[in-house]
């Protein structure tokens, strides 16, 4: 019956994540309450203290996903470590409980799907993770938690080389990005759960740009040329017009008659024609 209810669950998932409709906020917020349902499922087949793994479906493969229950002294007194993510000791969940989970999650091939930076391009898989009240597993009312620690949350990145212009970039449930300098390699810190990755600014290279000013140097030099040659057409369109325009109104102005040996000019016609008069 569980099996069934959280297979009901992933399919309305997907429902949501393949509408173009739906906006990130509801998409990914409905991944981690699946997420989340699915880690407390396992958490029941678990010892508190050991990483396990939640199962994902296959239409979502590439998304890693592991969960562990700790006592909230245990997270006080030395930390705990899932995934790529460390939170230090001294931390204490907010609200306080007994015991918590910690569900940790990798987006792998999906980060971009579910956050995209305009101008920016993702290095690493996102990894989050996000913390529960696993007191009383039979509650039907779950708490989200959070951190309130002295030192920050790390999260560290496989990555090969060190970018200078690599940036730490945390994501909001409500679609919200913060970017910041990366202090040490590959790492990145943080003082609540949420969503991390490493971005680097998209450059254009200098060989795109320069062809791209020779391919406006060449339209624009052809625009021009263009131009030019329309309006030499019309001025001669224009001057042909007018000199015949000129010649019809020499040709009606005067005729010319042979007297002797001499052309006399006369007029065509009489623009005003005599009236008889009667009477």
């Amino acid at each position: 019956m569980d099996l069934m209810i959280l297979s009901l669950l992933w399919f309305f998932t997907l429902i949501l994540l393949s509408s173009g409709d739906v906006s990130n906020n509801i998409t990914i917020n409905s991944l981690n309450t699946v997420v989340r349902d699915n880690a407390l499922q396992a958490l029941l087949h678990h010892r508190t203290g050991i990483v396990f793994k939640v199962p994902t479906p296959m239409n979502l493969s590439g998304i890693e996903v592991s969960g562990k229950r700790i006592r909230s002294k245990t997270l006080w007194r030395t930390g705990v470590d899932i995934g790529q993510v460390h939170v230090p000791s001294g931390a204490i969940a907010v609200p306080h409980v007994k015991r918590l989970i910690i569900v940790y999650q990798s987006l792998g091939n999906w980060s971009s799907t579910f956050f995209d930076i305009p101008g920016y391009t993702l290095e690493a898989p996102v990894v989050g993770f996000q913390a529960y009240d696993a007191s009383n597993l039979s509650s039907k009312n779950i708490t989200e938690l959070g951190f309130n620690a002295t030192d920050p949350i790390t999260i560290r990145f496989i990555l090969e080389g060190m970018k200078p212009e690599l940036k730490c970039a945390s994501f909001g449930l409500n679609r919200t990005v913060t970017l910041y300098k990366m202090v040490s390699p590959n790492v990145c810190y943080g003082k609540t759960p949420g969503y991390f990755g490493i971005v680097t600014p998209v450059l254009e290279s200098r060989a795109s740009t320069g062809r791209k000013w020779i391919v406006w140097l060449i339209v624009g030099g052809n625009a021009v040329v263009g131009m030019m040659m329309v309006g030499l057409v019309w001025l001669r369109v224009f001057r042909l017009a007018r000199n015949k325009k000129m010649g019809i109104e020499d040709g009606e102005a005067l005729g010319s008659v042979r007297v002797g040996n001499t052309n006399m000019p006369f007029a065509a016609m009489v623009r005003t024609q005599p009236v008889l008069e009667t009477g």
